[in-house]
């Protein structure tokens, strides 16, 4: 558990959802509303695995990423999204908590390519 990062990510979750998505991927064939509701999923789980509750990132690598995958859309477009999530995040968060977000988006992008690379 990352003590106060949970609850910066609360203070500053509406900041960091506009920042991700002023920096999100133009070509990743999705609507504005499928974006942002992709990257606001995706800091409710970065908040609570912050708090210790790694379930929604588990879901999310479990189900959402197949589902992309299997949509079509291209690996490189999720890992330049991943990048463009992982660089807000410390754009928005306090200094002190960078090391965990790093470590955490570092994580979850092996996690992410794990599942892409061996999902059904």
């Amino acid at each position: 558990m990352a003590s106060g990062l949970g609850e910066a990510l609360a203070a500053h979750r509406e900041a960091l959802v506009a920042k991700m998505i002023e920096h999100d991927v133009d070509d990743a064939g999705t609507s504005d509303e499928e974006s942002e509701q992709f990257i606001r999923g995706f800091v409710d789980a970065v908040e609570r695995s912050a708090k210790g509750d790694d379930s929604a990132r588990d879901t999310y690598i479990d189900v959402v990423i197949p589902s992309i995958r299997d949509a079509g859309m291209p690996l490189a477009v999720v890992l330049d999204g991943m990048i463009r999530v992982s660089m807000a995040m410390t754009a928005v968060l306090p200094a002190e908590h960078h090391g965990w977000v790093i470590r955490f988006c570092g994580d979850y992008t092996r996690r992410l390519v794990h599942a892409w690379q061996h999902g059904e």
